[in-house]
């Protein structure tokens, strides 16, 4: 009995042994089969899964059987993939789902009357992984002019959808019409948003200046109704010039505008130095000058200016020696000339502190003259003052003689140099050489010239002075070294010249001479001419 019945438990023990080595073999084989994971998931559009996100566990060595870098995940999809782990195969599913919704940006449109839009058109930056529908909740109503709302509705392929709120404006005239200043006056058309649209202009822009930058409302008719466009006048073309180079003396003042010309712009321009040039600076320097429109446009200018410094004196000329009358009201200023090389107006003082026009005598006058630039010069004139002689002849007597020859031989629109032939033909034709006693009084030498027409050097000299005065053409005397002949120097603006009238019996002509040509002509003529050169200016060469 107690043997049958340990018989029995041992075969207990040996079934439950073996029970227990099968389930372990059954365990570790099941556990064998699934070292994958069935289902990999992942999102449209993101990166393909790596191979340790199929893998139970991460660290065994496994390697893909499929492809997997074939398949897209913006298509959706179940996927079947293979994965070898040591000598078997184990197989997964690599799921592509799309659980989001697409995204973009609403875009409000403005169009013309009678144009359309899709869709599309009220959205950008779309961003899903699929495909995207896009469609309107509802159609706009493109007949409709003014603002209204749009609704844009965006599916993608997994049927996710999102809905965005545009606007559109159905436009009949533009908001604004952009003009260049200067280009003209536009037309109605252009103020209309499509070139099928008609309209008429209610507001008057003929009186626009369309010169200056600004901006108008302009009324426009349409279909009964009225629209406001604004017109905006701008300026975005800079000015343009011509740079101008200059030339003067240290101390001189320029202007901005001094240094540019042919400026062209259609608006008002400014012109100002980007810097104030030194106008005390002598030799070249650079001058840069800025024009400004209306337009607030700037362009620069560069020119060069150039400055010497003025060390030259005035020059005073006028007769060294003059003969006054006792009695006679004197103008010390009469017959001085004073030029400086820079100029026009020198300041000239005169003192005749000395003279005593109530006695005969020799009085000196002293003429200073003084230029902007500091440069000082001198002369001094000796004033002869005598009785009055029987048959004295006033110089305003005189005057008048010439101004009526002066009227009969110059024509209206001479030049100085046409002038000054005139009174060298007239003198020579009407004055015949003789002896004459007087050569202090010039005066009476050019009554007795003009009057009598006889006379000698001194005579030819005095008529040629008066006339030469009274047309307003610069002259000066010039008299023979020691005396013995007497004549004019003469200046037309080009230069101080000889002007010789008297005739001489081994002939020549003396009309506008150089100091060549009158010293050559003295040379071969018994040294006719012979003058101090150091008290008279120099001729040109030519």
């Amino acid at each position: 009995m107690i043997l049958e019945r340990l018989k029995n438990n041992r075969i207990v023990y040996i079934g439950s042994l073996v029970l227990t080595l099968i389930f372990i073999i059954l365990i570790v084989g099941f556990l064998s089969l699934n070292r994958v994971y069935r289902r990999v998931y992942v999102e449209a559009g993101e990166d393909l899964p790596v191979l340790s996100s199929f893998l139970k566990n991460k660290d065994i060595e496994a390697a893909f059987i499929t492809d997997i870098t074939k398949l897209d995940t913006s298509n959706l999809g179940t996927f079947d993939i293979q994965i070898r782990i040591g000598k078997r195969d184990y197989k997964s599913k690599l799921i592509i789902k799309d659980t989001t919704a697409p995204e973009a940006r609403p875009i409000d449109q403005k169009i013309p009357l009678g144009e359309t839009l899709d869709a599309k058109s009220f959205v950008k930056d779309v961003i899903d992984a699929t495909a995207v529908d896009i469609s309107f909740l509802e159609e706009p109503d493109f007949s409709h002019i003014g603002k209204q709302t749009v609704s844009i509705v965006l599916e993608d392929a997994a049927g996710n959808k999102t809905e965005l709120i545009s606007s559109l404006e159905i436009i009949v005239v533009k908001d604004e019409l952009i003009v260049e200043a200067g280009t003209g006056r536009p037309s109605v058309d252009s103020f209309m948003a499509s070139d099928r649209l008609k309209g008429t202009l209610v507001s008057d822009i003929s009186a626009i200046d369309f010169r200056v930058p600004k901006e108008h409302k302009i009324i426009i008719e349409f279909g009964g109704e009225e629209y406001i466009s604004v017109l905006k006048i701008q300026d975005t073309i800079a000015p343009r010039a011509v740079a101008v180079d200059k030339k003067g003396w240290t101390g001189d003042t320029f202007l901005p505008e001094d240094f540019v010309a042919n400026i062209v712009d259609h608006t008002d321009v400014e012109v100002y130095f980007k810097e104030e040039p030194d106008f005390n600076r002598v030799g070249n320097q650079k001058v840069y000058v800025l024009l400004k429109d209306a337009g607030e446009n700037i362009t620069e200018v560069v020119a060069n200016l150039d400055l010497v410094k003025d060390t030259e004196p005035p020059v005073i000329l006028g007769d060294d020696e003059r003969l006054v009358y006792i009695g006679d009201t004197v103008s010390y200023r009469k017959h001085i000339t004073v030029t400086d090389n820079r100029d026009e107006n020198v300041d000239l003082q005169i003192d005749s502190s000395k003279v005593n026009l109530k006695k005969e005598g020799r009085y000196e006058v002293e003429y200073i003259a003084t230029d902007s630039s500091g440069n000082t010069s001198s002369k001094t004139v000796t004033y002869i003052v005598k009785e009055k002689p029987v048959g004295y002849i006033a110089e305003e007597e005189v005057e008048k003689l010439a101004d009526e020859i002066l009227g009969r031989i110059l024509k209206k629109g001479m030049s100085p140099r046409e002038k000054a032939r005139a009174i060298y033909d007239w003198i020579r034709s009407h004055i015949s050489y003789s002896s004459y006693e007087n050569n202090e009084d010039w005066i009476r030498a050019a009554y007795d010239g003009i009057k009598s027409g006889r006379g000698d050097c001194y005579v030819y000299f005095g008529t040629s002075k008066i006339l030469l005065n009274r047309a307003g053409i610069r002259n000066m005397d010039i008299v023979k070294i020691n005396g013995g002949h007497y004549w004019n120097l003469v200046d037309l603006g080009e230069g101080w010249y000889h002007f010789d009238t008297t005739p001489r019996s081994t002939g020549g002509e003396f009309f506008m001479m150089t100091d060549d040509e009158l010293a050559d002509y003295s040379r071969k003529n018994r040294n006719s001419h012979i003058w101090d050169r150091d008290k008279y200016p120099k001729t040109p060469k030519q």
